[in-house]
């Protein structure tokens, strides 16, 4: 389901990038034309970033509502159609929550000829229906008097179907006698009504099968429209940067209850400690933080890190994320599988030297442990299906220093399979790991690490070295 963007009220270097208005009012490019005022922040030009003489104020501001759209009109107030004499609430349930909703909807409003939308932010008001929401759609292309109208709307299913109503030889008839003027017409209804928690939108004309223009939908009871991606316009390296830079870092993860019983007081006692070894996970060996390889290192900073699903989840333990994350929409558009769930690159960044200090720097980003890394958007996905495990130390000895801790380490790998032995195959246990003799033999026989963690400057416990036992 997506979300409602929140409008953001910012200052941008904007253009006017639409004609006055075409001459026929019936026309569903000159009604587009004719109502809209595209508004479009373009990133500053290199010689703006280095000229002496531009201060910080004089540059283009980020509008993530100019990202990937062709441009915005800002708040329109309320919805301006009437509703219908049976009609479903926009915010029942079904489709969306009133709280979900921020206050605001989003009517998209398509342009055939530049092959995008324009997207009009409307206050929401409690009881504001659908036939409300798909009126004032349609009626940025046509008015009721021109000869059509929406007729009902339902919902099935998260499904919404739409019937129209068109009045033989009406000017609006005339107008969507080509197929342009229909996609145009049918893919501005369906991307609102998607946009606004729709899982998909259906069509009828007249009640029947929808049949207008060279346009001829399933005779399925409604024909189901796909309407063309919202968020299709280029998105620059900078803009991606800009989205990501809403979301702060919010903190890594809380420390997990121990897998291994014998963890339990080590965890109560020295939780900063456990907190970075189990997080930091099983890293090899290494002098300083500055010699883990960039994988290892970003596979700890995964570790660590929350996802955003894990953020929108558990609102109270993530209090920097944004409540409203629908302006990352063109982010994720860029993903080979696009999702709301990923991590971006500058939260494993700032997990990293959560861990490990300033020294824990990452030279290149690079897919780690089950994450795929994904360039073009600069975040990291996880698996979708499957490959869930737990790696948990488990502690031989642990000794406290003037500077810190210094601590004998294995590390157990525990998932559905049971616990994995030092040749990668699994041992059918699946609780009191540490009770069975096999356990007890494995983790001796796993590799052993002395840990060495200090307390940096900034008055956290960092991991400063790791040196395997008997090289």
């Amino acid at each position: 389901m997506k979300h409602i963007t929140l409008v953001i009220t910012i200052t941008i270097i904007a253009g006017l990038l639409l004609t006055a208005c075409d001459q026929q009012p019936s026309s569903p490019q000159s009604q587009m034309q004719g109502q809209s005022v595209i508004i479009k922040a373009e990133p500053p030009s290199s010689q703006e970033e280095t000229s002496p003489s531009s201060s910080s104020s004089e540059t283009a501001e980020f509008s993530p509502l100019d990202i990937g759209v062709l441009g915005h009109t800002e708040d329109n107030g309320p919805l301006t159609a009437k509703s219908l004499a049976e009609d479903t609430p926009i915010a029942d349930g079904q489709l969306v929550t009133q709280e979900s909703l921020n206050g605001m909807v989003k009517i998209c409003q398509y342009d055939p000829e530049n092959k995008g939308y324009i997207l009009h932010y409307y206050t929401y008001t409690p009881g504001d229906t659908l036939g409300q929401l798909t009126r004032t759609a349609l009626g940025l292309l046509y008015s009721q008097e021109e000869g059509i109208d929406v007729s009902s709307v339902r919902v099935e299913k998260g499904f919404v179907i739409v019937d129209l109503s068109l009045t033989p030889d009406s000017s609006a008839a005339k107008a969507l006698g080509n197929r342009t003027a229909v996609e145009t017409m049918l893919n501005t209804i369906a991307a609102t009504c998607q946009e606004n928690g729709a899982a998909g939108t259906g069509f009828l004309l007249g009640g029947g099968q929808f049949s207008l223009g060279g346009v001829t939908l399933e005779n399925d009871g409604y024909g189901r429209y796909e309407p063309a991606e919202v968020y299709n316009q280029p998105v620059t390296p900078e803009q991606l940067d800009g989205l990501r830079g809403m979301l702060p870092y919010p903190g890594g993860k809380s420390t997990p209850a121990p897998m291994l019983a014998s963890n339990e007081a080590i965890c109560q006692e020295n939780e900063a400690l456990y907190r970075l070894i189990y997080f930091g996970g099983d890293t090899g060996a290494y002098a300083s933080p500055a010699e883990i390889p960039d994988e290892v290192k970003i596979a700890a900073g995964l570790n660590l890190s929350p996802r955003t699903y894990d953020c929108r989840q558990e609102p109270e333990k993530y209090p920097l994320y944004p409540v409203d994350d629908s302006s990352l929409e063109p982010l994720v558009s860029q993903l080979s599988f696009p999702d709301y769930d990923f991590v971006p690159r500058e939260w494993v960044e700032a997990a990293v030297q959560e861990l490990g200090g300033p020294e824990a720097v990452i030279d290149a980003h690079v897919s780690a442990g089950s994450f795929t890394y994904e360039e073009n958007a600069g975040v990291y996905t996880p698996p979708h299906r499957g490959g869930g495990v737990i790696v948990e130390p488990y502690f031989h000895s642990l000794e406290q220093t003037e500077k810190g801790y210094v601590a004998q380490v294995s590390y157990l790998t525990l998932g559905m399979g049971g616990v994995m032995d030092q040749n990668g195959e699994w041992l059918d246990v699946y609780s009191d790991y540490e009770q069975g003799p096999r356990i007890q033999q494995l983790e001796q026989a796993l590799p052993r690490y002395e840990i060495t963690a200090v307390t940096g400057e900034d008055g956290l416990l960092h991991l400063e070295s790791s040196r395997l036992i008997g090289e």
